[in-house]
């Protein structure tokens, strides 16, 4: 019996020398833990001290910035770069952002984003549509993109077709006072420009530049590749495999499912048509910046059926034209 008894006092001692050992360890990594914490708390607060400062140097710089080409600007007797945009002013622009969308909170989303962007140093892009409703917006916004340092603004001219046909468009008149006003804020603001659907934007840009002789930023990508355009370097392709020359011309010029996408894009007779300036009918048939321009092939077809007619948007009167 008093083996027996010996026997389970060994037992409980090992059983109590285990419990000590696992406390121990325990305790050990829990020490261990504390300090990983804290090595952690230290690298992330130098991090953040290192992030601070280089934002704060980024703003310094920035603010510099903008103070010598405003005393350029005056020496040049133009224009000073814009403000800040205000409370109320972002408030205008969330409500029409916000209103276009559909969505409520998606322009503060946005922003967010942009200013997450810039944290990291990622480049931006800013997309805007000019229709009747954001026409007003359009200062605003660039008062953003040069607050939030947006590489590249891009302004599409609205071609009315899908959802874009309850939209309200800008007559021609109005569609030149904007891309004279674009050219100005990339040339006073240093804003790199282009635009979608609005190639007569070129146009305007190179009679300023002959005008002017000014620096501008202009055609993003200027000397530096052709222009792209409805099926010119630039192909859209349905969820069924059908191949249009862009999202707002859906004129089918063959299907990837019989053919392939080089040769549609190649070969087909939609391609090559809205490729060939020589094939150009009405005022862009006879403009002397067809080359350069050639009208929206997307905006001819959506309002006049005749993807090779002149463009509705234009303006301009070239030389020679009678109507």
């Amino acid at each position: 019996m008093l083996e027996a008894l010996h026997g389970e006092i060994a037992a409980y001692r090992q059983l109590k020398e285990r419990e000590i050992a696992l406390g121990q360890a325990q305790a050990e990594r829990q020490h261990q833990t504390s300090r990983m914490v804290l090595v952690a708390s230290l690298l992330l607060g130098l991090l953040s001290g290192v992030w601070a400062a280089q934002l704060l140097g980024w703003g310094i710089v920035q603010r510099v910035r903008v103070l010598r080409q405003n005393a350029l600007r005056i020496a040049r007797d133009q224009e000073l770069l814009p403000h800040q945009p205000s409370r109320d002013e972002l408030g205008q622009l969330a409500e029409a952002h916000d209103g276009f969308r559909g969505v409520p909170g998606t322009f503060r989303r946005a922003m967010e984003a942009l200013e997450w962007a810039r944290e990291v140093g990622l480049p931006t892009q800013i997309n805007t549509t000019v229709t009747r409703l954001t026409r007003a917006e359009l200062p605003g916004i660039a008062r953003v993109i040069v607050e939030k340092g947006v590489a590249t603004w891009e302004v599409f001219f609205l071609v009315p077709v899908g959802r874009g046909a309850v939209l309200s468009q800008l007559s021609s008149e109005e569609y030149e006072q904007v891309m004279h006003w674009l050219y100005e804020t990339s040339r006073d603001q240093g804003i790199k420009i282009r635009t979608t659907e609005g190639p007569h934007f070129r146009r305007v840009v190179m009679q300023r530049r002959k005008a002017e002789g000014a620096e501008d930023q202009a055609l993003v990508g200027h000397g530096c590749g052709v222009h792209l355009s409805d099926g010119n370097g630039f192909v859209f392709v349905s969820a069924t495999g059908e191949v249009y020359p862009s999202g707002f011309l859906a004129e089918p010029g063959g299907n990837i499912r019989q053919r392939s996408l080089r040769e549609i894009y190649q070969h087909s007779s939609l391609f090559t048509e809205v490729r060939d300036k020589s094939l150009l009918r009405g005022k862009c048939g006879v403009c002397e910046y067809k080359q350069l321009c050639g009208g929206s092939r997307a905006r001819a077809w959506a309002e006049t059926g005749d993807y090779l007619g002149s463009d509705p948007r234009c303006a301009y009167w070239p030389r020679g034209w009678e109507g």
